[in-house]
């Protein structure tokens, strides 16, 4: 394990020192303030919180030097093969030894491999005297395939031949490549007929190249036809007066496999077709290149020091400030926090529980019964004591006047204060002339209760009228913040027309704005979907984009715009030098 900011270390040092030195020298002056004017001394729990507080500081200044452990090797992501298709296009690729001939025959092989080629990104180059590149690295299979049908008709009755030239040339587009991603590595796939007529070019390819040629012909050879535009056979291509023989040079291939490290070729006839074998090729090459292919990573540990220095601080706040917490544990023990608990409603005793099941088997006698409702009123209950008393007396003025109280009682309390009171009322008449201690007592106890429920009625009509008072003042002020919403909308909605002319002139701006920001989140995205889905293996990769693919199709109006494009584009994909004079000895085949 070592720091790798370990150089800033003495930097982190001195502002630790120089942090610790003035504390330290503020805290003495704070003690020895106290000690002179109130005569408390520094304990030694002080002390003790004082040091774990500075290494805490310590150590959070260390984690900043960022500890690392030792370097460990991490597989990389399997990024796209960076294959280049390069396509002979000289006069000799219009030899009919291969049906039709050995340039539509190339043409179908490489419309095969791209097609084939899943997980590759891929490029197209055409040459003869020079090479373009007609197609830039893409996995975009439409393109591709209709730029390689577009060269169905392109004119190669003239052009020489550049072989080592193309490919020499063709690694400089890896290289531009590696400066973005810095990835250079690539497969090249040359289709054609190894006859090269031009100067001799030393080759110099890296061993992260790959090259496979596909030598399109046979060795016999054959003539070179030369056609129309329409297809009209005009004759043959000849040479000082002879008529030109195009034959495969196997020797030309024999040969690379010397200068390449990475190397394959393939002959190729009228019936055969190596694009499996090409992409096995491709595959296994590349799948060595990724057992070395590794990335240094040294895990991080800078996290457990900056838990230690945690760990300190909380002690050290605890011991400085331990009997703060020792009082609020003290309160909260001694003065648990209360839970407020919803009343039990009193119930029947034991008797009333008796009765009540007596009551449930029809076995209760009338005295009993109006003893249970008393019983019922006591517990509040006072549906079944009111359901008790009525059920049991027909004339309340015949019966007992403490039943009769009980009743009036049941009713006042079940909000029925209008029949309550006038039980009470002549129950009061009837004992308000009698002069016995107990009938006086009962006749204050009927008073007390009517005043009660006097009192009582006065209290709700009380909250009813504020009810409504309440009611009231709230339509008042809605109505208020009505207006005033209809005051502010009004400003609003000028205010909203002077922000829609400043918008409109903003959103022009932002719109621009937003393309690029959406470009890059497109991009942002791509990375993210690729790093959710890594693959892992090379063939699981080639799997994945296959699925792909299939589930794409093309519209039929992009069809028809990749067919004017092949238009145009064979004005641009001509590879001869253009050098029509008739006295020259340079061969164009």
């Amino acid at each position: 394990m070592s720091f790798l900011n370990f150089k800033f270390a003495p930097m982190i040092f001195l502002v630790f020192f120089l942090f610790a030195f003035f504390f330290l020298r503020h805290e003495a002056k704070v003690a020895n303030f106290i000690r002179k004017y109130w005569f408390y001394k520094r304990t030694r729990k002080n002390r003790v919180s004082t040091i774990f507080y500075i290494l805490s500081i310590l150590a959070f200044c260390i984690s900043l030097m960022d500890l690392r452990g030792a370097s460990e090797k991490v597989k990389a992501t399997i990024p796209d093969q960076k294959t280049i298709v390069i396509i002979d296009t000289s006069s000799s690729m219009l030899t009919e030894d291969v049906r039709p001939n050995r340039f539509q025959k190339s043409l179908l092989m490489a419309r095969h491999f791209i097609k084939k080629a899943y997980g590759h990104q891929v490029a197209v180059v055409l040459f003869s005297d020079i090479q373009k590149r007609i197609v830039p690295f893409t996995d975009d299979i439409d393109l591709l395939d209709s730029r390689l049908e577009g060269l169905e008709k392109l004119d190669i009755t003239r052009g020489g031949s550049s072989i080592s030239q193309a490919i020499q040339e063709s690694i400089q587009y890896f290289k531009v490549e590696a400066g973005l991603t810095g990835d250079f590595s690539g497969n090249l796939l040359v289709f054609t007929d190894s006859g090269e007529n031009q100067e001799k070019f030393d080759l110099n390819i890296p061993d992260e190249i790959s090259l496979a040629v596909v030598g399109v012909g046979t060795e016999k050879g054959g003539a070179i036809p030369l056609r129309n535009s329409r297809g009209k056979f005009l004759g043959y291509k000849t040479y000082r007066g002879e008529k030109v023989i195009s034959k495969l040079d196997k020797t030309f291939l024999e040969d690379l496999e010397g200068k390449v490290t990475n190397y394959k070729y393939w002959l190729v006839h009228s019936y055969n077709m190596p694009t499996e074998e090409i992409l096995n090729f491709f595959r296994t090459v590349y799948k060595t290149k990724l057992s070395h292919r590794s990335v240094d990573v040294r895990p991080v540990f800078t996290q457990y020091i900056v838990i230690f220095g945690i760990v300190l601080f909380i002690i050290s706040v605890i011991l400085s400030r331990g009997k703060t917490f020792t009082l609020a544990l003290f309160l909260l023990v001694l003065c648990p926090p209360s839970f407020s608990k919803e009343e039990k409603k009193p119930t029947l005793d034991k008797q009333g529980l008796e009765w009540k099941e007596q009551l449930q088997k029809g076995k209760l006698e009338k005295d009993r019964r109006l003893k249970l409702a008393e019983k019922f009123l006591k517990a509040k209950d006072l549906k079944n004591a009111k359901i008790l008393y009525e059920e049991n007396i027909q004339d309340f003025t015949k019966e007992n006047p403490l039943i009769q109280f009980n009743y009036a009682l049941t009713l006042i309390q079940g909000e029925d204060l209008a029949r309550g009171i006038k039980i009470y009322k002549r129950l009061a008449r009837a004992v308000e002339n009698k002069s016995e201690p107990q009938y006086q007592k009962f006749y204050q106890a009927i008073r007390n209760n009517v005043l009660m429920a006097l009192k009582k009625d006065q209290q709700q009509k009380k909250q009813q009228q504020d009810k409504k008072d309440q009611d009231k003042k709230k339509d008042q002020d809605k109505k208020k913040d009505q207006d005033k919403k209809k005051d502010q909308d009004k400003k609003k909605d000028q205010d909203k027309k002077k922000d829609q002319d400043k918008k409109e002139d903003q959103d022009k701006k932002k719109d621009q704005d937003k393309k690029k920001d959406q470009d890059k989140k497109k991009e942002q995205d791509k990375k993210k979907e690729k790093k959710k889905d890594r693959p892992d293996s090379v063939e699981q990769k080639e799997k994945d984009i296959k699925k792909k693919r299939e589930q794409v199709k093309l519209p039929a109006m992009i069809k028809q715009i990749l067919e004017d494009d092949r238009k145009l584009q064979q004005k641009y994909m001509d590879t001869s030098t253009g050098d029509n004079r008739r006295n020259r000895d340079r061969k164009d085949w």
